[in-house]
């Protein structure tokens, strides 16, 4: 009979070999926020990026995008925000369109070479996915369906042939619970006027679906007084 070192011995062996076989990656901003899940880890905690200021379309947003490319589909279970808005709300938002880049852009790299831009016009909200080290950039198309794919900003991380564009649709807005400490029997409670930190409703949940990235975001004013934090997890649904 075989002791039990023996058999711890081979699971050490094992477990060296998996992580030996993982290829190592440069880091990405992605990383600093917790955007993107390359190891296929089951957990989702991280800050939000931020879209900066750009006149009349879709600007000064903090947001966060959770993994296309994880075992399970997202879960989130807590998001909570800092913003200097009044009245904010939380934006969902789910893919309903790819587009797979053809080719690099030398320069600019706001310029994306795609086969087809059908579905996308002028300020829609695409997600740029660079699939090799599976991060995340938020862009907003500043031409309409024209080829090239002429986006306001260029994106940090660099693209290649073969990463996706998701268009991005809003499908929900949450109106989150909001928290004042140090004053939750005072003033602001009796005539219910809102501090600037906002979480999700108690036991509220958002899904995303397996395969695709699930987007959240809120506006603010100033990026240097506001953040995001979202926590959840990739839910892996048993077998039947």
């Amino acid at each position: 009979m075989k002791s039990p070192r023996h058999y711890a011995s081979i699971l050490i062996a094992v477990l060296f070999a998996l992580f030996a076989a993982t290829p190592a990656r440069a880091a990405t901003w992605s990383d600093f926020h917790g955007i993107g899940n390359p190891s296929d880890d089951w957990l989702i905690n991280g800050s939000a990026a931020r879209h900066n200021v750009i006149a009349n379309v879709q600007s000064n947003y903090l947001w966060f995008a959770t993994s296309a490319k994880s075992s399970g589909a997202a879960r989130l279970t807590q998001v909570a925000f800092w913003t200097d808005m009044s009245r904010p709300v939380l934006d969902v938002y789910i893919p309903t369109n790819s587009y797979t880049l053809t080719n690099t852009s030398a320069s600019p790299t706001n310029v994306f070479s795609v086969s087809t831009t059908n579905g996308i016009v002028g300020n829609d909200l695409l997600l740029l996915r660079n699939v090799a080290s599976d991060s995340y950039q938020l862009v907003v198309v500043s031409n309409a369906a024209a080829i090239p794919l002429v986006c306001y900003t260029s994106v940090t991380n660099g693209y290649s042939s073969g990463d996706i564009l998701y268009k991005l649709a809003r499908v929900q807005q949450v109106n989150p619970a909001w928290w004042n400490p140090g004053d939750n029997f005072g003033t602001n409670s009796v005539n219910l006027t809102k501090t600037n930190y906002y979480v999700m409703p108690p036991n509220f949940t958002i899904a995303g679906k397996l395969g695709y990235p699930l987007v959240v975001g809120t506006f603010v004013t100033n990026h240097a007084a506001t953040w995001m934090h979202v926590n959840g997890e990739y839910h892996v649904r048993p077998r039947r």
